[in-house]
């Protein structure tokens, strides 16, 4: 009789742990979509974004265990770079031509990265921090003509995409280490 109780719930707890990773997959999944959406998607507001991404993001939390601080902290950056895409869309219009050409070009490039998933490399990610980088010294050009607070922006985002680099990568290695409660080695 003990044996007959015993089993099942083991088994549920086995089931339960193996269903709250994959639902935190995709909660982490729609996060990303969510960036995906900040950079060429329809421009939304703020409030919207913010509503959105608080309510995946506490799902997420709840289900990230031992790793609440890591998922905190990822979490965190991938909101400061949805805030700052939202925030230099809606003022990509007071732009010289040339600093809207690479802004541009910089949220095509973002979109793809959180797009293909499974292309979320550490050096896809040095390549996009890379052109975000030149996107940055091109708005520098000539001087004076971008708001010293786009420049910051655009700083901030690639900030947190560097600092939270083991949130937005997700090679079978280093998504298997996490798992495992191992932090990725470089």
């Amino acid at each position: 009789q003990q044996i007959g109780m015993g089993f099942p719930l083991l088994l549920l707890g086995i089931l339960r742990k193996v269903g709250s990773e994959s639902i935190a997959k995709r909660l982490q999944r729609a996060l990303e979509l969510q960036l995906v959406e900040a950079a060429c998607g329809p421009l939304r507001s703020r409030v919207e974004f913010e509503s959105q991404y608080q309510e995946i993001m506490h799902g997420l939390l709840l289900r990230s265990g031992a790793r609440a601080a890591e998922v905190a902290q990822g979490a965190g950056a991938a909101l400061r770079i949805g805030l700052a895409l939202l925030a230099l869309r809606a003022q990509q219009a007071s732009l010289l031509p040339h600093a809207r050409k690479a802004l541009q070009q910089a949220w095509e490039a973002i979109a793809d990265y959180f797009t293909h998933r499974e292309a979320q490399t550490p050096a896809r990610l040095q390549s996009l921090l890379q052109i975000l980088q030149r996107t940055q010294q091109q708005l520098a050009q000539p001087a004076g003509a971008t708001p010293p607070e786009l420049q910051q922006r655009l700083g901030g985002l690639r900030q947190a995409l560097e600092l939270q680099q083991q949130f937005f990568i997700h090679t079978p290695s280093v998504t298997a280490s996490i798992r495992y409660g191992r932090m990725p080695t470089r």
